[in-house]
């Protein structure tokens, strides 16, 4: 069993359609530990998440596009806490005859002392991308990373997707033997955050909704004869900006708390709060 100390990395098929208002840590958060439920290929899960995030890539972006992430953490039924907000903002974008540069800044906020305290905030200039026009490797590589997250801070289920191997498939950070089960996956409508909302013509949103995929599944980490499971949910899409392809991703998973005693059930998630583009 993981221990709670060991927080959930930050990252870290049917149809039907529905109107979805808020997003972020559900109030119906804990899970009973069952059976792991039936397998799926990781190339499957693959799959739903490549067709999800559709075909958008890193050279759309214009300058001054934005997003805000906000994660937030909840532990059994209490309430959730935020524990991170990080924007990204595309600061600079050139493009001579030989290559495309972008350059995003990112304000990273976090709360030592809780929502009440004072908050640590952090703004950075990252690694610039560059994107050479003559090597059709390279850029072929690069409009396949589909999210802003894959580029500066791969989460847990980033990385595990990632690994190359088909045969004895292995968590990165534990070399134990994982398996993937329940993908569950359905298209929504979404309604973008209050900000958008309230913005002029909802930054030209139709009717101020836009299609979103949501996908569930069961990751569940082998050790002999036990397991442990976690649960990812991920709502993606292709319908407004590149920057805000990862809508929400959340995990959740039973830790050992060695001072309790027991098993706490806890829920990550990292939730879009606002976007410009």
């Amino acid at each position: 069993m993981k221990k709670i100390s060991h927080v959930l990395s930050l990252f870290f098929v049917s149809t039907v359609t529905v109107t979805l208002l808020v997003f972020g840590c559900s109030d119906e958060l804990k899970e009973e530990k069952g059976d792991v439920g039936p397998e799926f290929s990781r190339e499957s899960v693959i799959a739903a998440i490549d067709q999800a995030r559709g075909n958008r890539n890193i050279l759309e972006v214009k300058e001054n596009d934005a997003v805000h992430f906000e994660t937030s953490q909840k532990v059994e039924m209490g309430g959730p806490e935020v524990v991170l907000d990080e924007i990204y903002n595309v600061y600079h974008r050139t493009e001579s005859e030989e290559e495309i540069k972008i350059v995003l800044t990112k304000t990273e906020i976090t709360y030592p002392d809780g929502m009440e305290g004072k908050p640590d905030i952090v703004k950075t200039e990252l690694d610039p991308i560059y994107i050479p026009k003559s090597d059709p490797q390279t850029v072929s590589e690069l409009l396949q990373t589909k999210s802003v997250s894959q580029f500066y801070s791969p989460s847990e289920v980033q990385l595990l997707l990632s690994n190359k191997s088909t045969d004895n498939l292995v968590h990165p950070l534990s070399d134990n033997k994982i398996t993937f089960h329940n993908l569950k996956i359905k298209t929504l409508l979404m309604s973008p955050p209050k900000n958008v909302r309230e913005a002029p013509n909802c930054l030209n949103i139709p009717n101020c909704q836009f299609e979103v995929t949501q996908i569930n599944f069961d990751l569940v980490e082998w050790s002999g004869n036990n397991w442990d499971k976690t649960n990812f949910e991920m709502i993606l899409t292709d319908r407004v900006s590149y920057l805000t392809t990862d809508i929400q991703i959340c995990q959740g998973a039973y830790l050992y708390s060695d001072a309790a005693q027991r098993d706490f059930y806890v829920r990550q998630c990292r939730v879009v709060r606002d976007f410009r583009f």
